[in-house]
């Protein structure tokens, strides 16, 4: 059995060309990062994949697992 970790959605620490940082308020950041709905699950190794990229990349790895709830975010278009 792999190891379910959870993944924050919008990261924990964005790098600063990310559109975690260009579409969503510092303010709003730090409001939201540690909030249950800001956070799905992933395997250990798809965790470490996801690192803080783009929602755009993330989401292809969000379609890969085979946890229900983290496959529907990998299928939006965008998060707002």
């Amino acid at each position: 059995i792999k190891a379910i970790t959870l993944e924050h959605i919008i990261p924990q620490q964005p790098d600063d060309n990310t559109n975690w940082v260009k579409d969503f308020s510092i303010e709003f950041r730090k409001n939201y990062t540690y909030k249950l709905g800001n956070m799905t699950f992933l395997t250990q190794s798809r965790n470490s994949s996801a690192k803080n990229y783009d929602f755009s990349i993330k989401k292809q790895i969000y379609e890969k697992t085979k946890l229900p709830m983290t496959v529907e975010i990998g299928q939006l278009i965008k998060i707002d």
